[in-house]
């Protein structure tokens, strides 16, 4: 069955009209995100941030509350990790509950822990410092202690047999 286009038909008309829209309303997206990511190009500066209470030297002087340690000052790092985990194509499962995902990642070193919203920990030997560096996106805070990050990420034991 062949089906022709009649272009004097009011509803080509409506069909032509809503893409172009659609046309135009998509270069628009295009050109706001390409003024964004220009924008967003990190200046060029010419060396490291002056920790807080450092004397001035004419430069701008970062707020002690907007500073980040140096990586050498973490006595580790943690991130969610909300979907299923795997190492040499097994899934890695909690032993105690059975809990498979949701999991916050713990990382010192090169050794990496996996725990459970019912705070029950594993160490995981088939994951190391490099697998956390290349699936760690941006730090989300910084906590006094170890227990105040996983009280802050809900890995405390409080939601315990819950998958958020």
């Amino acid at each position: 069955m062949t089906v022709h286009a009649d272009h004097n038909h009011p509803e080509a008309h409506m069909f032509r009209s809503r893409r172009t829209r659609q046309d135009r309303s998509v270069r628009e997206f295009q050109a706001e995100a390409m003024r964004m990511a220009s924008a967003a190009q990190e200046p060029a500066h010419n060396g490291a941030v002056r920790p807080a209470g450092a004397a001035e030297t004419g430069s701008v002087e970062i707020p002690a509350g907007l500073c980040v340690p140096a990586p050498e000052q973490f006595a580790g790092t943690m991130m969610r990790y909300w979907a299923p985990l795997s190492v040499d194509g097994e899934v890695i499962a909690c032993t105690e509950c059975g809990a498979y995902r949701d999991w916050l990642v713990l990382n010192s070193g090169d050794r990496v822990w996996v725990r459970c919203r019912s705070a029950h920990e594993t160490l995981v030997p088939g994951l190391d410092g490099d697998w956390y560096a290349r699936n760690s996106g941006p730090i989300e805070g910084v906590f006094g202690s170890r227990e105040d990050g996983l009280t802050s990420f809900g890995y405390d034991g409080t939601f315990a047999g819950a998958i958020l």
